[in-house]
């Protein structure tokens, strides 16, 4: 167990790593479930249930012998078999090869699978050919910038009492 948690926090960590639900791990942690909904977020945003979460993460990667390496090759196996696996198509109460209008013979392959297989190679990390995040410069964090931002606002508040003018009546 890490020594900067507690108990409850840690069994949020084990929790978590289910299902990746904060919500639900909060709760079978033993949070209300009235507060789950906050209670997972503000957890997950502690430096260290964080850290905690990424140990345990990185512990069962090493145990599962899985990593980004092994997941894009089954990734592109995947994939390869979906695209190679093209078979005729068959007319259900025939049996007989079906033919499109020109005479051309109609083949099927699981597009559903190639395409999925695709996009988890595409959302890998080297070749990046898809972007759900938005990446932010200038080495200060998210919460860091509004933090900054809600100061200038106290400060200009604090600055400038007087200049709000008198008040229109009537």
């Amino acid at each position: 167990m890490n020594s900067k948690i507690t108990p409850r926090q840690q069994r949020f960590v084990e929790e978590y790593l289910v299902d990746l639900n904060a919500t639900q791990a909060a709760i079978r942690a033993g949070y209300s479930s009235k507060t789950a909904h906050s209670a997972g977020p503000r957890l997950l945003a502690n430096v260290d249930v964080a850290a905690a979460i990424e140990k345990a993460k990185q512990a069962r990667s090493e145990e599962t012998n899985i990593d980004s390496v092994w997941v894009l090759r089954q990734a592109v196996e995947i994939h390869e078999r979906a695209m190679s696996s093209i078979r005729p198509c068959l007319h259900p109460k025939t049996r007989k090869h079906v033919h499109d209008a020109g005479g051309n013979a109609l083949y099927v392959f699981s597009a559903s699978a190639a395409t999925r297989a695709l996009e988890l190679i595409g959302r890998h990390v080297a070749v990046n050919a898809f972007s759900d995040k938005l990446e932010l410069s200038g080495g200060i964090s998210v919460a860091e910038r509004i933090m900054a931002g809600r100061e200038r606002v106290r400060m200009a508040r604090v600055a400038s009492p007087a200049d709000a003018g008198p008040k229109a009546s009537g």
